[in-house]
């Protein structure tokens, strides 16, 4: 029997990054975000800020594409002698000989999105591809001898079929994390069962931040820059940190995620096994708020993982297996 659990595999680098923001509605600036991935430098350029809509559809072709690579682990790779290759646009240093591709459907994306069929849905994908095909991933690594391997591809590629169907390629460092060897693992239905953005875009930050069994205390206006990438003051911050407040209270109504407030910090805990001495029903913060707990003891783990790590992750039960969280590092 299928499990109904829908996970996908994420590159916890550009999970951990604000690169995917809660945008008000008008006019996107453009995309610059830089971040430190280990000894590497990794970068975001693109003409549009992508937000969580975006996101929400480069998660539903990881999902599709997880779907064929284990139906079809041969015929899911790309390699550099496909048509599909040269789409992904590499400059300089090339840091893989192979990706994934697939070929699915506009209806296919909008159902794994979670959105009403229709044309304004198939619209919302097509115009978040192409913000995402737009995007670029530059990649500065650190060798050996002191010199630097740096390059770049797109993080998505496509070719347009008929009218229906679409070609798309996964950037080299999608494809690592499709393939068990570092990434996060993201629960499209907890993700699912959020209805505000914030919540998405915290929920996202926070499976590549927290280890399964594990807690992280964060302040509140140190978590908002995660989400948003930048830091306010006044009536701005106060109404982010009403936002916040708000999110992490949806997420602490998820099965396996439990959330205290205590003044302006929330301690975070994800997937606490049900045998565990901390399990109790609810929790009581300093400050007097009572968040109810929901324990998961199926909750699958999920860590931000070494960059660059050899080693593949394989599973008989799950096909995955994180290692990551025996080697993740903490902000």
């Amino acid at each position: 029997m299928k499990s109904a659990r829908r996970d996908v595999l994420h590159d916890p680098a550009l999970g951990m990054s604000s690169v995917f923001l809660p945008l008000q509605k008008g006019v996107r600036g453009k995309l610059d975000v830089q971040r430190p991935w280990g000894p590497a430098i990794i970068r975001w350029r693109g003409p549009d800020q992508l937000g969580i809509s975006d996101q929400s559809v480069l998660f539903a072709v990881l999902e599709v594409a997880a779907e064929h690579l284990l139906e079809s682990p041969t015929q899911a790779l790309v390699c550099d002698t496909d048509e599909l290759w040269p789409l992904l646009g590499h400059e300089e240093h090339v840091f893989s000989g192979h990706t994934i591709g697939i070929t699915t459907t506009y209806a296919r994306l909008v159902h794994h999105c979670g959105w009403v069929d229709g044309g304004t849905a198939v619209r919302r994908v097509k115009d978040s591809l192409r913000r995402l095909t737009e995007t670029t991933v530059w990649a500065s690594v650190p060798d050996t001898d002191g010199s630097v391997r740096e390059g770049s591809s797109r993080l998505l590629a496509w070719k347009l079929g008929d009218r229906n169907r679409i070609s798309l390629v996964v950037n080299w460092r999608q494809a690592l994390a499709l393939r068990g060897t570092q990434y996060a693992r993201i629960s499209l239905l907890e993700r699912c069962a959020l209805k505000t953005e914030v919540a998405q875009a915290l929920h996202a930050v926070l499976c590549c931040k927290i280890n399964l069994g594990r807690a992280w205390s964060c302040g509140l206006d140190k978590l908002q820059l995660h989400i948003w990438g930048n830091t306010v003051t006044g009536d701005n911050l106060r109404a982010r940190r009403m936002r916040m407040r708000a999110a992490l209270e949806a997420i602490n109504r998820l099965h396996g995620w439990r959330v205290v407030f205590d003044a302006q910090t929330a301690r975070i805990s994800r997937g606490v096994a049900r045998d565990s001495t901390a399990s109790t029903s609810a929790f009581q913060s300093r400050s007097g708020v009572l968040l109810t707990s929901r324990l998961n003891g199926s909750a699958a783990p999920s860590s931000e993982s070494h960059p660059y790590s050899k080693k593949a992750s394989t599973g008989a039960a799950s096909h995955y297996v994180d290692v990551s969280v025996l080697i993740s590092k903490k902000e």
